[in-house]
């Protein structure tokens, strides 16, 4: 096969040890890190793993045009959280694993991230000096696939997506999950839009409210709140609409003070063990009404994949309050194509978890069903918004496309330039500007902008400032 000429051809330029070929004893292993099924699934024909970034620089060096030629196919694993299928691994191709790219190193005010980690031990370390970022909400997400995507933090409502800005943030939060029954369901979409409609919503909330199946709670629908504020204050006032929802299980309440390292092992540990899974999403207009129905639709399209092994799913409710869509115009904007003049928005996720690939088809039909059902209604009621989360897309949607024709073309522009754009040996910076270019004089080239206005790759150590 072509690719295994390409392989045979790269370990002529660099130490044999960093490629693992398929049927070889660390293989499996590897390949087995994937938060979903549906990406183990897939088999390269080697794996790469760089312990530079030198080394990611000489690979996309030899390795780049023949990528683009069609001889062998290359993915990029960071921390393979997101579950699409073939995002993160490439059947017969190269599939780059960054995970011993790692490092944290905190300087002169900046702190620089190897590709490799994971958000929870950047948390940690910025903890023991009272730091943090804005970074990722599971103690297990990458770096580099979170911010090309957008992304969302804790902090967002106060500093928009991850991708437009990373901010320190000192001391401790309140925050936690409350579990209640579905009947109260309503109510709670009406506090969350209300909330979002003050004339004065705070930014110092973010806010998750969802509604799921799972068969440990028996045949009922169950609901839950995620809900954070960016100060230590016991249960403030803004978050007792969430928080004081009655009746709910009160041994599975875990609202305290807590660290931003505390808040992302716990919505790290929210997610079952490796299993096969799926996101869909799309986004509508804060409107309790729309939502509702959206619930209703889950709620009763559900119904045929209960008796499905395995099965664990929600819809969440997720807001982009005005104040994260006007921080992130503040701080030179990005190519999603949100408009922070208009509405606030709230993002509908269906997250699914089951066992068995016999029940693929039926539980992807599902959710797909579900989603055209939830658009359709919102769009018959002038409620639905033509952007879709790349973190949580799945493979028949169409994120780039749902930022507009204009973001889009640039972005179709930008990606015809060489794949080594992606890559280089140069130190990449974070700025209140957004991602700036990258400064590759060694190679003459520009950056390739995959997503964001300004480019970042996960082969790359981020420089964050403090």
């Amino acid at each position: 096969m072509a690719t295994s000429q390409v392989v045979k051809d790269l370990q002529q330029v660099l130490p044999d040890s960093l490629f693992v070929l398929r049927g070889a004893e660390d293989y499996d292993a590897l390949n087995k890190t994937y938060q979903s099924g549906l990406n183990t699934e897939i088999s390269p024909s080697c794996i790469f793993l760089p312990k530079s970034k030198d080394e990611v620089s000489a690979f996309l060096k030899h390795a780049g045009p023949r990528a683009l030629s069609g001889e062998a196919p290359i993915a990029v694993y960071g921390a393979g959280c997101q579950p699409l299928p073939g995002c993160a691994n490439v059947q017969d191709g190269i599939t780059v694993n960054l995970s011993l790219l790692r490092g944290i190193d905190i300087d002169e005010g900046r702190v620089s991230i190897a590709a490799g980690e994971r958000w929870g031990a950047v948390y940690e370390e910025l903890g023991k000096k009272g730091l943090g970022v804005a970074g990722g909400r599971s103690a297990k997400s990458g770096i580099g696939g979170l911010a090309l995507e957008g992304g969302l933090s804790f902090h967002s409502s106060r500093h928009g997506f991850v991708c437009d800005n990373v901010i320190n943030y000192e001391g401790p939060m309140y925050g936690g999950s409350v579990y209640y029954f579905a009947p109260s369901f309503p109510k709670q979409i009406e506090c969350l839009v209300n909330e979002l409609q003050k004339p004065d919503p705070s930014k110092g909330t973010h806010l998750m409210i969802s509604t799921g199946y799972a068969a440990m709670f028996g045949p009922q629908m169950m609901c839950q709140n995620q809900v954070y504020h960016n100060h230590p204050e016991e249960n403030p006032a803004v978050l007792q609409p969430f928080t004081s929802v009655s009746p709910q299980l009160d041994q599975l309440n875990s609202m305290r003070v807590l660290s931003l390292t505390e808040a992302a092992k716990e919505q790290a540990g929210d997610s079952p063990v490796i299993q096969r899974s799926a996101y869909f999403n799309t986004t509508v207009k804060a409107d309790a009404g729309i939502l509702q129905e959206a619930a209703e639709i889950y709620t009763a399209g559900l119904e045929p994949i209960k008796p499905c092994e395995g099965l664990i799913c929600s819809m969440t409710l997720q807001p982009y309050a005005r104040s994260l869509l006007e921080a992130s115009r503040a701080k030179g904007g990005n190519s999603l194509g949100l408009n922070p003049d208009g509405e606030p928005l709230v993002s509908v996720l269906l997250l699914t978890y089951w066992s068995n690939k016999s029940d693929d088809l039926a539980v992807l039909g599902t959710m797909e069903t579900i989603l055209e059902a939830i658009k359709s209604r919102a769009a018959a009621k002038g409620l639905l918004v033509p952007y879709t989360y790349m973190n949580y897309a799945f493979a028949s949607q169409d994120p780039i496309g749902s930022y507009g024709a204009e973001s889009k073309a640039e972005l179709q522009r930008v990606s015809k330039r060489p794949l080594l754009g992606f890559f280089a040996s140069d130190e990449m910076f974070l700025t209140k500007a957004s991602f700036p270019k990258l400064d590759m004089p060694s190679m003459g080239i520009d950056p390739v902008l995959p997503v964001v206005k300004s480019p970042f790759h996960a082969s790359q150590s981020l420089r964050l400032p403090l």
